[in-house]
């Protein structure tokens, strides 16, 4: 076999091993993700009146910072709210009067991979035992009529997301002065934001003007990049994720910080040129919870005499959030008579 044909037959088994899998499977950009559900299914996918069965849930933390307050909810399609099931899980046994949400694993905090050190995150596991006795009251499965049950598990934890920038500012005489001379040139902040469910980014492009009136405005967009997922914006009550009244008016609404520390205590905030420049605002994320936008307004006194052409600054855009991925798997109840 000749030199050409050795690597005509090299690519060919490469190009086989990476369309059949043997590369590592999908290619995926972990870093929109913060937990991740593995895995959740029922064990065996049928069962029979008086036989045992279980509910494995997997997690893991594959984004770029520690997930707090991690815990998972078990809920829905449990059929008359324990009437067929006694579930028994690490924190307590369940019997005929468990509530949606009272089935919980928590997880506590949970680290994400360590890229300088090359190190994975470690995934987590919960079991709920399923047990449908032969007595004590439990339903049974009419025989002929197998009856089909889809629990559902809501994983809810506490993130942080971290972007930063650099943008450049441009007086009012030096933009007359770039546009009269056909040299002016927009172009777009690039924005780097930790990894994680939640973007943030400048979408206001650079050169930004200083307004005659010495301000300048800054448009933020913020992307849920996570589909599986929506934002929760209290993270101090990330307990009440499965509280449906409270979670309507908190899902897909977060609270961003945008910092400009280049400028120091030279911003004047509401009046107040002792404030520093940070702002801070609430942002409700439209299109299904997928990203939302606002415009953060900067008045600064002394623009003119730090900017007399062009300078550039820093800026850092920050969220703590709640944030929840759910999932679901099914399994059927049948009468022996009915297999």
């Amino acid at each position: 076999m000749n030199m050409k044909t050795k690597i005509i037959t090299i690519l060919s088994i490469f190009a086989i091993m990476i369309s059949s899998g043997c590369t590592g499977g999908n290619v995926e950009n972990l870093a929109t993700k913060g937990v991740v559900i593995n895995s959740f299914y029922f064990e065996p996918t049928e069962l029979v009146n008086g036989e045992d069965g279980t509910l494995e849930l997997e997690i893991q933390n594959i984004g770029g910072t520690t997930a707090q307050r991690v815990n998972a909810y078990l809920f829905a399609g449990l059929v008359g709210n324990g009437s067929y099931f006694k579930i028994t899980d690490d924190e307590a046994t369940k019997d005929k009067d468990q509530t949606f949400g009272e089935l919980q694993k928590a997880f506590g905090d949970v680290a994400g991979p360590d890229p300088v050190n090359n190190i994975d995150s470690f995934p987590l596991t919960h079991i709920w035992d399923f047990a449908n006795p032969s007595d004590g009251g439990y339903d049974h499965a009419p025989e002929g009529i197998p009856i089909p049950f889809n629990p559902k598990v809501r994983v809810c934890y506490v993130y942080n997301t971290t972007s930063t920038a650099e943008f450049t500012v441009i007086s009012q005489d030096e933009l007359r002065l770039q546009t009269q001379r056909g040299v002016y040139n927009e172009k777009p902040v690039v924005t780097k934001s930790s990894a994680g469910p939640i973007a943030i980014n400048i979408i206001t492009p650079q050169p930004i003007k200083a307004k005659e009136n010495k301000k300048i405005n800054i448009m933020v967009e913020v992307k849920n990049r996570d589909i599986s997922g929506l934002v929760y914006s209290s993270p101090s009550e990330i307990n009440k994720c499965m509280n449906a009244t409270h979670l309507k008016k908190n899902k897909n609404k977060i609270s961003v910080v945008v910092d400009i520390p280049d400028l120091g205590d030279k911003c004047k905030i509401n009046g107040d040129p002792d404030q520093s420049c940070t702002i801070t605002k609430n942002i409700t994320l439209t299109k299904g919870g997928r990203e939302g936008r606002a415009t953060f307004t900067f008045e600064v006194p002394t623009l003119n005499k730090i900017v007399p052409t062009e300078a550039r600054f820093h800026i850092i855009l920050t969220s703590t959030y709640g944030y929840f991925v759910e999932d679901i798997c099914s399994f059927t109840l049948n009468n022996e008579g009915s297999l």
